[in-house]
């Protein structure tokens, strides 16, 4: 059974997911898009309950930390993007590896059956 929260938190990665295009300034708007299309597999997949979409949203989670030492130079909208994925990243890392999450995704829930 799918732990209490899961539906919520991916349906906000999928909205947070295209902020990316907000940052076009220094990435080609190509290789954002290739981005967010990845984003959205992995997403899909974190929500089947695979534990490897678990483990790279873990990673981009430690990534979203470092959202805080681009706030500097961002304009009032990407720094209130920047801000929310690093509180929802933070938010994640504790999440994803509380007991009951990490059984869900550990015991092959999302796992392909033959």
């Amino acid at each position: 059974m799918r732990p209490n929260g899961l539906t919520e938190l991916t349906l906000l990665m999928c909205a947070l997911n295209p902020t990316g295009f907000l940052f076009i300034d220094d990435l080609g708007v190509s290789l954002i898009a290739f981005t967010v299309v990845v984003g959205y597999l992995v997403l899909w997949n974190f929500w089947e309950g695979r534990n490897w979409a678990r483990q790279l949203v873990l990673l981009t989670s430690v990534l979203t930390l470092f959202n805080l030492f681009m706030l500097r130079g961002a304009s009032p909208l990407q720094g209130a993007v920047l801000v929310m994925e690093t509180i929802l990243g933070g938010f994640l890392l504790y999440w994803l590896n509380t007991e009951a999450v990490r059984a869900y995704f550990t015991s092959g829930a999302g796992e392909l059956s033959a």
